[in-house]
């Protein structure tokens, strides 16, 4: 049941989403001793913590930092400024799967929202809908991407998985955006690779190549020029040898001057030589090793030892070489949930989640009706004599 025609306020069946679990609104309403106005939810999936859930209502858009409109048919921007004027504060937008067809319109967008650090185009479902998803960004290149610079001025986090691009479009899309730190592009069409062009990706910390058919260790290489890199994401990629270039199998190599954190999870590594080429890095403090031959050689306290001898600025526990170390250290390298941030952050964040497209109109943003919500922290179940 959607909200009723012309309604910008959820009523009693409206079907809502809250922190990606899906259910039906059964009570509006104030829950004493408070006087705000509280939702009451029963659930889809009865295994969700809480079967029925309070989310408080937050009913200004211009106080809002956190979008997302996923399968919702968006296709552009709205009316010139209608974004800008209705939620000028937003910093993170999720706009996967729907049927934006360039990056010239995705640049419409964003350069109504001035404040914008995150996008997000792909989202990992890890509970999805029993229905199929009925569109996707497709997203065709502009002929000078430099010129929508402006309307990235902000970003510094972009996620975009399964977008069907090898690396030398993800390049060219990158000269839109400027101060870009962080770039996932998991399970694309990147075979090789190439090393960035002077002024592009220059201030890049974190990159995500997992499920790339790459291969060759040679094509990593190439990323050696990111002189800011600290973090490398290269699980799942084919590889089965590691070699640095340097003067000396005991000397440094001068790429990825930055890198502290390696993830090589998930691939074909069979020889010791390899991981002793990790020694070659400069300024490795912490490596994923998990689901490699040559973790399987010998036990595993036995393979840790081996490793930290080898590569000397490992620190103490920030080596994983088997599934079950999972328990010792949370696994990052997926797209964050929607509203999560990158940092802990004690402060609360004002999110939109909109679950009934009927009432988005498929040529923009200005009609934004679904509900508003604000994730509490502690939620109470509600009284059956309420609903």
């Amino acid at each position: 049941m959607t909200p009723p025609e012309g309604s910008s306020e959820p009523t009693v069946g409206s079907r809502l989403s809250c922190d990606g679990h899906i259910g039906t609104l059964l009570y509006i309403g104030e829950l004493l001793p408070t006087k705000d106005t509280w939702f009451g939810v029963d659930w889809d999936d009865p295994s969700t913590p809480h079967r029925v859930r309070l989310c408080a209502q937050q009913s200004q858009f211009h106080q809002l930092t956190v979008v997302c409109v996923r399968d919702h048919l968006v296709n552009g921007p709205g009316p010139a400024g209608a974004l800008q004027s209705l939620c000028p504060d937003v910093t993170e937008l999720d706009i996967s799967r729907n049927l934006l067809n360039s990056w010239h319109t995705v640049a419409q967008i964003a350069a109504q929202l001035k404040k914008l650090q995150h996008l997000n185009f792909i989202v990992v479902v890890l509970n999805p809908p029993p229905f199929p998803s009925y569109s996707e960004n497709r997203l065709q290149l502009v002929d000078d991407p430099s010129e929508h610079q402006g309307s990235f001025q902000s970003l510094k986090q972009l996620v975009a998985w399964d977008m069907k691009y090898d690396w030398s479009q993800f390049l060219a899309c990158a000269r839109m955006w400027p101060d870009i730190e962080e770039l996932k592009v998991a399970n694309n069409n990147i075979t090789t690779l190439e090393s960035p062009p002077c002024g592009v990706l220059s201030r890049l910390k974190h990159l995500d190549l997992h499920g790339n058919n790459i291969q060759d260790w040679e094509e990593i290489n190439k990323l050696g020029s990111l002189t800011r890199l600290e973090y490398l994401n290269a699980s799942s990629i084919g590889v089965s040898r590691i070699h640095f270039p340097a003067a000396s199998s005991a000397a440094k190599t001068h790429l990825f001057p930055a890198l502290k954190h390696l993830n090589i999870d998930n691939n074909n590594i069979q020889e010791w030589v390899s991981v002793s080429e990790l020694n070659k890095l400069a300024s490795l403090e912490d490596l994923k090793l998990r689901d490699n031959p040559v973790t399987n050689l010998e036990k595993m306290e036995s393979t840790v030892q081996i490793i930290i001898a080898r590569i000397a600025n490992l620190k103490l526990g920030r080596v994983m070489v088997k599934s079950l170390s999972l328990k010792l250290a949370r696994y990052t390298d997926e797209p964050r949930g929607f509203g999560q941030s990158s940092a802990a952050s004690s402060r609360p964040m004002a999110s939109l989640v909109l679950t009934d497209s009927s009432q988005l109109t498929a040529d923009g943003f200005e009609k934004l009706p679904d509900q508003i919500m604000y994730p509490y922290a502690d939620p109470y179940d509600l009284q059956k004599t309420c609903v």
